[in-house]
């Protein structure tokens, strides 16, 4: 396997590329394939003994944070299983409680062997499971930064609601110490030497910044911020040297100073009379146990925490990731993705299936009765990718597709969906001066339409990008190239550089022009976990049986998302070229559809067919009919209940998933008119002026800590 580890004599240059057999895990064990790595300031230390003996013994493979999923288990393993995925400790031997001399002796990437290995084996009592919710990338930044701004907000610094907290700078462990004290309820002020940082901090929830090399004097600074209280309940202290005197003229009386970092240097020079007449605690952190791991994986599900990524290399690229970190200019966590032979394709996406069963079927268009299989979803998507590159398409590039619902449309999402592309579905019910608006908004290179929009599309799209090339499926005018010629003449086989791409999906502009909702591309390949996977499938159990059934046109968020996430758990999905209530009930019983998404008009028409229609169908498969987008009225919810059962299923979101929330039929019959709980962000319900309202009165909804986006 390869490895990356310090060999021959300490030092950056000694950091070589390697070979080491593929361990075998002893009882009570696990083997671990490694997916994430992540990089913490110790990392660059390590290498030159930064640690003296403590650093461990040469040969020794660094860093200590990562995620991977577990293969292969020893006898007697009971905490994980074959096909968990987990982050390793930092800290191999700390469960709970106190430390002592042998728990720090056992940190990953030195004293201890590290992660940067194709394969890890460690103790069970080592490893925590990782909360679904969290991508793989998400999920390796949390063993070290995450965990010691756990332990300095929550374990030893005890925050509660209204303390004044400051964190110092921008880097993991100070922005997950600010998500942090955000979650209980703190006021934070964030110091960077970083304008933009410190916007950045501010769209996090920072209540205060202060840039520090504009103001030096930040402790002085600080007083208008903590004149009520004397100063910093909690400072959360990486500075070291340069920082510690103003820190402890900033805290309060009997406040604690959280010592993780010593960035500006080990020895300082500072007057011990305030520590002793202020009664100041200086608690050392370094890092934590597993006990406080795994509170906080707790936390940060409840309230979809997510961490912030900066960069991600390449495993062979460490070097380059190294120094990236050391260059400091960074936002957030910088990862290392492992790819190679082991790792030539996440799960959730369409080649899964198509190497298991390649008959089986992906989705069907029920107008046409076109059954499409996932080695031919796989095929067509591929050589999709390989056109999008002949186009001249790069990772973070954009496309456009407009068509009616019909068996391309999906081919050309999957297609751009592992090409790292963004994908615009446009309304067909635009007019050609509201499609060129969105296509020049989204900076649109590349637009895919079908032959039955080109009158839509008139004399052209007046104000469009100029560089525009236009892609038809069907009947190709003159002068327009032919999507499906063109496709089939390229190879079936992947792209060389795939990466996942996402949808950019426009807001209607019931409040003026459409936003394009733009989430930041990951650094990973295609079908790897991601939130709307993991949201949509816990949620509504979307699986390999879900045979899904979407009544709606695929330019609209909902039916997009929940068909393509149904294919990449391995489901089948049955598309409607348009609504018909009698044609869905058909389709519902002939098809055997497990899973289901309606608007409340459309439970409208289905009530309004006359009794005898509605009984003559089975509609005994249905496990989940699902309704969103708009409110649905109380009696007919309760017909439709009625009529199906407890399978009645409600949401509350945006395009913009930045929150969203759900309600089961039992719990609404219970509480009837709500839209349910939280099921990713945080709600505020707040009245004109911001202010967050009692509960029982009406307001404005604001959703907390929910999906990075921008419009």
């Amino acid at each position: 396997m390869r490895v990356f580890q310090i060999e021959g004599d300490w030092g950056l240059a000694n950091l070589r590329l390697s070979e080491r057999p593929r361990p075998v895990p002893g009882p009570g064990q696990v083997l671990i394939r490694m997916h994430m790595a992540a990089l913490n300031a110790r990392d660059l230390i390590v290498p030159e003994r930064g640690y003296g003996r403590a650093t461990g013994e040469l040969p020794l493979i660094p860093v200590s944070d990562g995620v991977g999923e577990v293969i292969e288990t020893g006898a007697g393993v009971t905490r994980v299983a074959i096909g968990d995925r987990v982050c390793p400790t930092y800290f191999q031997n700390w469960i709970a409680g106190d430390p002592d001399l042998a728990a720090f002796a056992s940190a990953l990437g030195g004293p201890l062997d590290g992660v940067m290995a194709d394969y890890v084996c460690l103790s069970q009592e080592g490893v925590v499971k990782v909360p679904a919710y969290l991508t793989d990338a998400e999920a390796a930044t949390l063993p070290c930064a995450a965990l010691t701004a756990w332990s300095a907000i929550v374990t030893h610094g005890r925050t509660r609601a209204g303390d004044r907290v400051l964190v110092q700078g921008t880097g993991g462990v100070a922005l997950f110490a600010l998500a942090f004290a955000k979650l209980h309820g703190a006021h934070v002020t964030v110091i960077s030497s970083s304008d933009d940082k410190l916007d950045r901090a501010r769209a996090m929830g920072a209540d205060a910044t202060i840039n520090y090399t504009a103001t030096p004097d930040w402790a002085r600074a600080s007083r208008d911020i903590t004149a009520a209280r004397g100063g910093y309940d909690l400072i959360v202290e990486l500075g070291g040297a340069q920082t510690l005197p103003l820190s402890l003229r900033a805290v309060r009386p009997g406040g604690t100073l959280a010592m993780i970092g010593v960035l500006s240097g080990l020895t300082i020079e500072a007057s011990l009379g305030p520590i002793v007449a202020r009664q100041v605690r200086l608690q050392g952190v370094t890092v934590g146990h597993r006990a406080g791991f795994e509170a906080m994986l707790t936390a940060m599900e409840q309230h979809r925490i997510r961490p912030v990524i900066s960069t991600t290399f390449a495993f062979e690229d460490l070097h380059a990731a190294l120094q990236h970190q050391r260059d400091g200019g960074h936002f957030g966590k910088t990862l290392i993705r492992f790819l190679g032979p082991m790792h030539d394709t996440h799960p959730y996406q369409p080649r899964t299936y198509a190497r298991q069963d390649p008959a089986a079927v992906a989705y069907v268009m029920c107008a046409t009765d076109e059954h499409v299989t996932f080695a031919q979803l796989e095929a067509r998507a591929n050589q999709g990718a390989h056109l999008l590159r002949r186009a001249g398409l790069a990772r973070g590039d954009h496309i456009a597709i407009l068509m009616e619902n019909r068996r391309e449309f999906m081919e050309i999402c999957f297609a751009a969906d592992r090409s790292g592309v963004y994908y615009t579905t446009i309304s067909t019910h635009l007019t050609a001066e509201e499609i060129a608006y969105i296509l020049q908004d989204c900076g649109a290179r590349v637009l895919i339409t079908s032959d039955r929009m080109m009158d839509s599309l008139g004399h052209g799209l007046p104000g469009a990008n100029d560089a525009l090339q236009v892609y038809v499926v069907g009947d190709t005018p003159e002068g327009l190239h032919d999507w499906t010629r063109l496709r089939e003449a390229l190879p079936e086989t992947p792209i060389p550089d795939e990466a996942q791409g996402l949808d950019m999906l426009y807001s209607s502009g019931t409040t003026g022009r459409p936003k394009g909702i733009k989430w930041p591309l990951p650094e990973d390949r295609p079908g790897g976990r991601s939130m709307l996977v993991d949201l949509l499938s816990s949620l509504f159990g979307y699986d390999a049986q879900a045979r899904y059934l979407s009544p709606a046109p695929l330019y609209h968020a909902a039916p997009l998302r929940h068909s393509m996430v149904t294919i990449r758990m391995g489901g089948t999905a049955y598309i409607m070229d348009r609504f018909d209530p009698l044609q869905a009930l058909d389709l519902i019983q002939r098809h055997r559809i497990t899973h289901s998404q309606w608007v409340p008009t459309m439970f409208v028409r289905l009530l309004k067919l006359p009794p005898e229609d509605r009984a003559r169908f089975d509609l005994s498969s249905m496990k989940m009919a699902v309704h969103a987008a708009a409110p649905c009225p109380m009696d007919i919810k309760r017909r439709m209940i009625d009529w199906w059962g407890g399978i009645i299923h409600e949401y509350y979101s945006g395009t913009e998933n930045n929150g969203f929330t759900a309600i089961t039929t039992a719990e609404w019959l219970a509480h009837p008119g709500s839209v349910g709980r939280a099921k990713l962000g945080v709600i505020h319900i707040c009245d004109e002026a911001g202010r967050e309202l009692p509960i029982g009165q009406e307001g404005e909804v604001y959703f907390e800590n929910g999906h990075q986006f921008l419009y």
